[in-house]
């Protein structure tokens, strides 16, 4: 082969060479970064507030027993609530003051100063926590009896609502929960005089969503994911013998929890994750 010929060929496996390594290589695929786990929440327990020594009394099962946690909170006149404040998927404890309507939340379950204060609010509102925008942090609200509105805010902050609106009626207690599983909480009331439930499934004015029947006049409205299936549902506490009735569906019914005795007459039922679990 002459050599005119040999780097004819030469020069025509290296083209082919290089076409093949721009062409003929398939690109690898981008490095994409999973997304981070939704948050999970376990099953709600009861606790109760015990005003008389500022004293929380907090239970990790839906059964009579000792507590597992014991700890003091707040002061005399205080509002107990109870929420997730800063994402990490275990709900703590926290007071509203009416008489500067002051909110003082702690991120542990234990004796301290408050990691969160703030003011928000009007006499006469009655607080409550949800998680108004589904971004995995309990936040503040109230519900104002005057004019049955709602007055809801997405930080814990002071500031305006970030949304207001009118739901319910004279007489209605205020609730909140995850009635549809779909990681946002939103509203609803308690109607003592008949022991109706009528909850929203959005945060808004309207018609209800669901309509049950649980409790009897004098109970005191306690709402939770009893069971860990990520829909918050009824309960009711009892004061004239301490007995919880709590119902795994938003729906009329007996209790599906075996019922027991917890707390005393004159404590302030709440519920939570407390153990994060």
């Amino acid at each position: 082969m002459s050599k005119v010929l040999l780097s004819l060929v030469v020069a025509a496996l290296l083209v082919a060479g290089i076409l093949f390594f721009v062409y003929g290589r398939r690109p690898a695929a981008p490095l994409v970064e999973a997304p981070p786990a939704a948050r999970t929440r376990g099953a709600a327990s009861v606790g109760v507030f015990r005003p008389s020594d500022a004293g929380w009394y907090l239970r990790n099962a839906n059964a009579a027993g000792n507590p597992e946690v014991a700890v003091h909170f707040g002061a005399s006149g205080d509002v107990a609530v109870a929420g997730d404040w800063n994402g990490d998927g275990s709900d703590t404890i926290g007071v509203f003051r009416p008489s500067d309507r002051g909110w003082y939340l702690r991120n542990a379950n234990a004796a301290g100063e408050p990691d969160l204060v703030l003011h928000y609010g009007g006499q006469g509102d009655v607080p409550l926590v949800g998680d108004w925008n589904g971004d995995g942090t309990d936040t503040i609200g109230v519900f104002r009896p005057a004019d049955r509105s709602w007055h809801l805010r997405n930080s814990n902050t002071s500031g305006e609502a970030d949304s207001v609106f009118f739901y319910g009626a004279a007489g209605d207690v205020p609730v909140a929960g995850d009635w549809n599983g779909d990681g946002t909480n939103t509203i609803g009331v308690f109607r003592p005089s008949t022991g109706a439930w009528l909850l929203r499934n959005t945060n808004a004015a309207g018609e209800p969503d669901v309509t049950a029947y649980f409790g009897a006049a004098g109970d005191r409205p306690v709402t939770g994911d009893w069971n860990g299936d990520g829909t918050a549902t009824l309960g009711v506490f009892r004061p004239s013998d301490a007995f919880w009735l709590l119902r795994n569906a938003n729906a009329n019914g007996d209790p599906d929890v075996p019922v027991f005795g917890y707390g005393t007459a004159s404590d302030q039922p709440l519920a939570g994750d407390w153990d994060g679990r």
